[in-house]
């Protein structure tokens, strides 16, 4: 077997999980993302809200939030994010 080839980018694994998530019927899809003023943060977001672009679902910044990346940021944003409702 050859092995194959791919080229990743800091925006492709989101993507891909997005687009997972979008094959398995769901529709409302939260992302959580950094805080930091980085480009792959930025790259991340871009593969996320492309996904769903693609997939014709609308970009809804609510359901997008913010935090510091480590475990406490984490808990702090997905804990705000479903506060937000309606569920996800």
């Amino acid at each position: 077997m050859k092995p194959a080839a791919w080229r990743w980018t800091t925006a492709t694994a989101p993507g891909l999980a997005t687009r997972h998530l979008i094959q398995q019927g769901h529709t409302r899809i939260g992302y959580l993302c950094s805080n930091h003023d980085i480009s792959d943060a930025e790259d991340r977001l871009q593969g996320y809200y492309a996904a769903l672009e693609e997939s014709g679902l609308p970009c809804n910044d609510r359901l997008v939030t913010f935090a510091e990346p480590d475990e406490s940021g984490g808990e702090q944003a997905m804990t705000e994010l479903l506060g937000r409702g309606p569920p996800l």
